[in-house]
Order: structure tokens, then C-alpha cells, then sequence
């Protein structure tokens, strides 16, 4: 198996230079090149002149090629033909990796933006200079259904730090992805994400501020100025691999590779003049200035006044074979959208199969001068969404108060429909059924003004009573005890009153959880109703459904569970893949999250299966359950917030009944605040795998960001995972 150079090609990106960097890209040969070029070997000869063999031969890290100031200006300007754009490839389980090296012989000054006494732009030399640079960006990619690959995500280096982006949040020009390289320090920008403001027309990345000095990373302006240089490396330029192997040799003809040593000499820094960014020198008002900061604060801007060539590529992870998962199974943002076209506010948010084709949508309801409007998104065939229909424009306009919204599958074919409950005339329950068209919209099933039954609740859960892939619909209501009224559809009637209730199921209504489990795999679901047993505040459970010839009843009372009542969350999750649902309670043990497993007890109740210390943070923005991977065992996500980033912990089923740790992300790009109805689960894109989608405010529009695994983002796509060497 084979990765082509085609492939290669075809997730190169394109280079947008500010108009007015000096320094450009340049092959390791030129870089070398110059009668001045030497390698210092730490404890060894001097080199003079010397070969990608002699980096060979001295790959130590504590080596320094001292290069010939002649070459600070690099190839790209002049001879673009003969500027390659290097690449390594990393093969994974679940994609491949393709990393794209950008190759310098200078980095030039710091940028910095004054804000007193009065704005302007100096370049302060000799600030952050060195000999050398490195930077690259990284694309991840997973089979695409139909075959060749698809874009999981991409990684913006800058200066050793990354930060990994979904599609939708990576520009794209002309098809490509987009990388606007800072001027002089090249650090890889997204334009799309990164910018923080904006100076002389150019756009910047704020890099920290001392005193009244800010650090900017200084992009080429938007548009794109005539002078600034554009580089399509997949059409104008060499593509060369670069690599090394399971025996940390050189893949190819290309042995640098193994350099771990630095690519510049150690120097000292120092403030010796300061120049516009467009160039001439600035004011002497402005150097007194500048000489007034530094004095100030040199202390700490030490870290430009020290400049030593980036370590080469031997030093990189990213030159070695690819082993194992590319994500090792962490949950990441694998799509993202910052305007989805509708505003962020919602009357309510459901995921269903609305057609019955295995694939979930989600409905965004939103009020319309007070009736109910709706927006589909569907996917997008790249793990995202994208606006696949609205509500017909002959449904009948409804009313948007409501007292629940929920899915549910009411007949037969595995469609499900949406349901909005209200308070209907007479004081009785209302509903109404909402459905597709026929096309690709919404419409209105039917209306139930008045159900001939109080509208007051505890709790509406859905569940299949019968096993046979339709759902009814159970309102529990407090009558002293609870009771409840089963609700389904019968004949042409798509919400009639099934009889199978109870006015008193003699049980109190108070809960800990209502849930909605197939505990004993048949297909039939159970509703569970967990309550706090004061007596010695243990929890306790009550177990309804369907038994003998009656469609809905009390199954089993159980005072005592033998474990506290307290929880942070309660789950339902088949964690084995067995048909079965277990019952998860999440509790906090003094800062971490603790684990109680039940399952059934083989008589219509509940029995623990296991409990244990996950030795993980216990906060939380929300959990989920998917079944991220697609192999029927299913995923519970913690995201939290981790100071400001959005984090998750992955917790799945293990043997002995357990909960186990599968993968932690402390940083998914992506910050916690969700807008309300703002976070769903269910099994988008055709690929019967699970991900789960946050909702977000950008300034009044609606955002969206899809959450997955590399490995679930592939599966059942059809297309190989390649080898890591070139056709």
C-alpha cells in the first residue's frame, strides 16, 4: 500500500508572505551553501563547507551549522522552481499524517506594535533573530467515503507550538489550505482563527506585551497586496519527501534528516536599531523611546535577546514512522462552522433520524414572530453539517410555547418525529407531531389542541415498550403517588392516549434521574426512576415497563442499591456491546470522578456490577454518550472546562464490568461556553459512528463544532489507510 505524490499534492497548501518579509524558504543545500557555511561538532572538528552527509555523520543535538550570511535571504523570491516545500508522512490506524516543512536560512527581527506615546510599528534589531528556521503546518487525514482522503484536521506551528484546527476553521485559498507565514519570524498562522487585531492594514497575532510594547506576529494584508509573495508549492515547486525509518535511517537520498543538531549559530541579541515595517528608520523620538522600554524591560524580553537555530528535523517527532493511532483515540473537534446562517437563540435543538435511514439530523426549532420555525442541518458527507431544509412553507404556523420538546420514533420504518408539549385548551395537554414533508423540509404530522388529559408532568420519557422499533411516549405525573399516562400512536392517530396507565403506581414522584435503558437486551426498554432512600441516603430504584400482557407497568422495587444517592451525572451506555444498557452514576470523591456500574440483576431490577476510582477532574460543562468508534460498544465524554479551553476525558467499557479511562484531550481548541439547548449526541454522516455537537454564540449567529475520534471519522468509508512510503 501506497501513498501517492499526488495525495501529496493535493493537501499542499499555499503560502501567503507579507509584503514585507526579506527572508524565504530555501533547500537544506542552499542553506548549506556560501564560502562561509561550517558545522561546529560539540567536542569535535570544525567543518567548513559541509554536506547533508556531514549533518549525517554529526546528527548530536549540541551541533550548530554556522550559516553563511550570504543565503539569509533564502531561493523562494528568485527561483521558486528550485525551493522545495519538504514533507514527512506518518502512517496510523486511523488516517495518515503529512507534515509540510518550511525551511529558512534567517529569521529576521521582532515585530512589536508601540502603543505610546503615540501608535507605531517598529522592528527592533537585533530582538529575536537567528540563524535558521523551521516551521511547518500538519494535515491529518482519514479515508473519505468513496475513497482517496479527507481533511480531520490541520496544525498551525508556531514556533513549537500547535494548535490543531477542524474543517471550517481552516481558510482555504483557491482549494487549498491557506498559510500566512509572519513576517521575518514565520511562525504558521491561520488567518481565519489566530488574528487578534489589526495594524497599518495588516492583520496580527498578539504574541504578549511588555510594558507599552506589544509583540505582534505581522501578517500580509487582506486582501493580498500585489507585492506580496504567494507561493503554490504543489505547482511551482519540488515536493521532497523527508523521513526516517523504524532503524532511525534515512528514507531516501535526503539525509539530513537525521540532523538533530541546530541549524543556526548560538548568539547574543541586543537593541541596535529599529526600522518601520515597510522600512526607514524610525524617528529619533521613537528610538529615545524605544531605548527608554528596553531599559525597562529588558529583564524581560530575554527571551529575544538570545538567538539559536531551530534543532533539524532528526530532533522532530514528526520525522519518525507513524505507530499505533494517530489520536490515540482522543476526542477532537473534527468539523466546526462559525455561522451556520441562523441566529444562536433556539426554542430547542433535537438530533433524530428524521427519514429513517440511520443518520441523525438536527433540528434547530427558533420562534418567527412567535410561531414555530425550524432550520434542518444534515451532514455534510466531512463529518459537519450543513442547511439541508427549514419548515415547509405549507405547514400551518404553530404557536412556540411549549412544556417539552422530544424525539421520538411513534410507528414503524425507524423514522422518528419531533414533539412539541404545551399547555392545551382546557388545561389538558397539547401536542403537536412535526415530521418530513415528503421532501427535504418539515411539516406539521398532527395537532392535538386538547388530549383529554391534564397537562401537568414530573417527567416525559420515551421509550420502546414493546420491542417492536416503536416508541410510546410515558408522562408521569405526581397524584400523591406517581402516575402515569402512555402515550402512542394507534391507527391513523399518531399521539392517542394508549390506556395503559395508572393513577397510581405507588411510588412517590420525587427523582434522583428518570432514565431509559434495554437492561435486559430483548429490545424492550425500561424507564427507571432513581430516588434518594433517606432512611440511610442510599439511592434506590423503581423499575417500569412493559411485562406479560400489560404494556406498562411497575416491574421491581428496590429500597437500597447498597451506594450513596449523590451523583454528578447518571448515564445510560451499552459499554459492552452486548445489546445490553448499563447504568453509569458519576460521583464526586473529593475532586475526582468515582464510578458505580449496575446492570440487571437478572430480575427486572438492578445490581451493581462494579465501582471505582477514575482518578479523574469531577467538574463538567456536560456529558455524553456516543458510540464514537462504531463498534457497537458505546462511549461516555466528559468535556469540561479547563480553564478557559475546552477539555474531554473518554471513558468506555472494559472487562469485569469496569469504566476505564479511554483517552484524554486537555485542549481541544475550542473554548466551553455553549448556548442553551447547546450540546447533542447521535450518529451523523452516514458512517454509524457517534459524535457530539456543540452549539455556540459568535456575536448573535449560530456556530457549530462536531466532536469525534480520527479512528470514528474513517470507519466505513471504504478507503484503505495507505502505506507511509511514496509511490
Amino acid at each position: 500500500m501506497t501513498i501517492s505524490i499526488d495525495v501529496v499534492k493535493q493537501f499542499a497548501p499555499i503560502a501567503i508572505f507579507s509584503q514585507y518579509e526579506a527572508y524565504f524558504p530555501c533547500s537544506i543545500d542552499y542553506l548549506l551553501g556560501g564560502k562561509n557555511c561550517k558545522l561546529q561538532v560539540d567536542g569535535g572538528p570544525t567543518i567548513n563547507n559541509p554536506t547533508q552527509h556531514d549533518l549525517y555523520n554529526y546528527p548530536q543535538g549540541s551541533n550548530h551549522v554556522i550559516i553563511d550570511p550570504s543565503q539569509y535571504g533564502g531561493t523562494l523570491k528568485t527561483d521558486p522552481g528550485e525551493t522545495p516545500l519538504y514533507y514527512a508522512v506518518q502512517e496510523f490506524g486511523d488516517g495518515i499524517e503529512i507534515d509540510y516543512i518550511f525551511l529558512y536560512a534567517y529569521q529576521g527581527a521582532q515585530t512589536f506594535w508601540a502603543t505610546a506615546p503615540y501608535p507605531f510599528d517598529p522592528v527592533t534589531w537585533t530582538y529575536g533573530v537567528h540563524q535558521g528556521d523551521l516551521e511547518r503546518i500538519a494535515v491529518r487525514l482519514v479515508p473519505a467515503a468513496g475513497g482517496g482522503y479527507r481533511i480531520l484536521e490541520v496544525c498551525y506551528e508556531r514556533h513549537g507550538d500547535e494548535t490543531w484546527f477542524p474543517p471550517g476553521q481552516v481558510p482555504m485559498q483557491n482549494g487549498r489550505i491557506a498559510v500566512y507565514p509572519a513576517m521575518y519570524g514565520h511562525s504558521s498562522t491561520n488567518i481565519q482563527e489566530q488574528v487578534t487585531g489589526n495594524h497599518k492594514g495588516c492583520p496580527v497575532v498578539d504574541d504578549g506585551n511588555y510594558l507599552a510594547l506589544q509583540v505582534v506576529s505581522v501578517l500580509a494584508s487582506v486582501p493580498t497586496p500585489p507585492d506580496a509573495l504567494v507561493w503554490n508549492p504543489a505547482e511551482q515547486s519540488p515536493l521532497v519527501q523527508i523521513g526516517l525509518n523504524w532503524n532511525g535511517e534515512p528514507v531516501n537520498d535526503q539525509v539530513w534528516a537525521k540532523y538533530a543538531g541546530h541549524l543556526g549559530q548560538l548568539q547574543t541579541n541586543s537593541l541596535e536599531s529599529a526600522n518601520y515595517w515597510a522600512g526607514g528608520n524610525v524617528s529619533g523620538a521613537e528610538w529615545a523611546y524605544l531605548k527608554t522600554i528596553n531599559f525597562f524591560a529588558s529583564p524581560i524580553l530575554k527571551s529575544l535577546t538570545v538567538g539559536e537555530g531551530p534543532t533539524g528535523p532528526g530532533s522532530r517527532y514528526w520525522i519518525h514512522p507513524g505507530s499505533g493511532m494517530m489520536a490515540n483515540n482522543e476526542l477532537l473537534a473534527v468539523w466546526a462552522s462559525d455561522n451556520m446562517g441562523i441566529t444562536s437563540d433556539a426554542l430547542a435543538r433535537v438530533a433524530l433520524d428524521l427519514t429513517g435511514s440511520g443518520t441523525d439530523v438536527v433540528l434547530d426549532f427558533w420562534s418567527n414572530n412567535k410561531k414555530v420555525d425550524a432550520t434542518i442541518f444534515g451532514p455534510d458527507g466531512q463529518s459537519g453539517f450543513k442547511r439541508t431544509g427549514g419548515m415547509a412553507s405549507t405547514a400551518p404556523p404553530e404557536g412556540y410555547n411549549a412544556i417539552a420538546w422530544l424525539e421520538a420514533g411513534l410507528r414503524s420504518g425507524g423514522k422518528e418525529q419531533a414533539l412539541q408539549l404545551y399547555k392545551g385548551g382546557h388545561s389538558h395537554l397539547g401536542v403537536i407531531v412535526y415530521g418530513p414533508d415528503g421532501g427535504q423540509d418539515l411539516t406539521v404530522l398532527q395537532q392535538h389542541d386538547d388530549t383529554g388529559q391534564g397537562w401537568g408532568f414530573v417527567n416525559f420519557s420515551v421509550a420502546d415498550l414493546r420491542g417492536d422499533g416503536t416508541d410510546q411516549v410515558v408522562q408521569f405525573w405526581n397524584n400523591g403517588n406517581v402516575a402515569a399516562i402512555v402515550w402512542g400512536a394507534s391507527g391513523d392517530d399518531w399521539f392517542a392516549n394508549l390506556n395503559a396507565g395508572s393513577t397510581n403506581l405507588e411510588e412517590g414522584p420525587d427523582a434522583l434521574a428518570w432514565l431509559v435503558a434495554d437492561l435486559r437486551g430483548d429490545g424492550k426498554q425500561e424507564i427507571i426512576q432513581l430516588w434518594h432512600n433517606k432512611k440511610n441516603d442510599h439511592v434506590g430504584a423503581v423499575v417500569y415497563g412493559s411485562g406479560g400482557s400489560q404494556l406498562f407497568a411497575k416491574l421491581s422495587h428496590q429500597d437500597d442499591l447498597d451506594e450513596g444517592y449523590g451523583a454528578v451525572a447518571w448515564c445510560v451506555a451499552d459499554l459492552n456491546g452486548d445489546g445490553r444498557d448499563e447504568v453509569i452514576q458519576i460521583w464526586n470523591d473529593n475532586g475526582k470522578a468515582f464510578a458505580i456500574v449496575y446492570g440487571t440483576n437478572g430480575d427486572n431490577g438492578l445490581t451493581r456490577l462494579w465501582r471505582g476510582n477514575l482518578d479523574q477532574p469531577v467538574d463538567f460543562v456536560t456529558w455524553q454518550v456516543a458510540d464514537l468508534d462504531g463498534d457497537g460498544r458505546e462511549e461516555i465524554v466528559q468535556l469540561r472546562d479547563n480553564g478557559g479551553k475546552l477539555a474531554a476525558i473518554v471513558y468506555g467499557g472494559a472487562p469485569g464490568n469496569s469504566l476505564v479511562v479511554q483517552s484524554t484531550n486537555d485542549d481541544l481548541y475550542e473554548g466551553p461556553k455553549a448556548v442553551n439547548w447547546g450540546w447533542l449526541s447521535g450518529n451523523f454522516n452516514a458512517r454509524k459512528v457517534g459524535e457530539v455537537v456543540q452549539f455556540w454564540d459568535n456575536g448573535g449567529s449560530l456556530g457549530m463544532i462536531a466532536y469525534g475520534t480520527a479512528e470514528g471519522a474513517g470507519v466505513g468509508s471504504g478507503a484503505t489507510p495507505p502505506d507511509t512510503r511514496l509511490a
